[in-house]
């Protein structure tokens, strides 16, 4: 396997243990939430999220057969390749942690999530820029224009509730 796939896959790797994150913190966001609408978005974005957990996991599944690797099975998968990771500074920063936001509600809540939203299109469009596969550029770009509409669609709902 050459480093361009280890590249791919440590990508995919973080991006499907980010995309479980979210997922959880939507539905519990949904759960928590008694507006119908806002209820309503959330679980449409922990169902948006989980799509792209699966996407995602396919995704690295296809390379890792190709390569003659086992399917993904969870961090353990492909921490082996952290010297891959060291080469790019972008994939040692640590993400936004849901664990520490699961109380949050109400505008707090939206805020994190765009936030949270944004830095994944970030996190998307420099895995593009790394990469040196033009599918895999254009698959990483396209994760992070999803990633910067749902934050419009949480940033549009922030504006529909009456600030405090």
């Amino acid at each position: 396997m050459g480093d361009a796939d280890k590249l791919i896959l440590v990508i995919l790797g973080r991006s499907i243990e980010s995309e479980d994150a979210g997922n959880g913190f939507y539905e519990q966001l949904a759960a928590k939430t008694s507006d119908p609408v806002g209820r309503e978005l959330f679980s449409r974005l922990a169902k948006e999220e989980k799509n792209h957990e699966f996407e995602l996991r396919q995704k690295y599944n296809e390379i890792a057969a190709r390569c003659g690797w086992e399917p993904y099975e969870g961090a353990a998968s492909y921490k082996f390749l952290d010297h891959i990771a060291a080469e790019l500074p972008f994939l040692a920063e640590a993400g936004p942690s849901f664990d520490d936001k699961r109380n949050l509600t109400g505008i707090d809540a939206l805020a994190f999530a765009i936030d949270v939203e944004k830095e994944s299109a970030d996190y998307f469009m420099k895995a593009a820029i790394a990469v040196d596969q033009s599918a895999a550029k254009l698959f990483f770009t396209d994760l992070a224009r999803t990633e910067l509409n749902h934050a419009l669609i949480l940033e549009k709902e922030m504006r529909r509730l009456p600030r405090r």
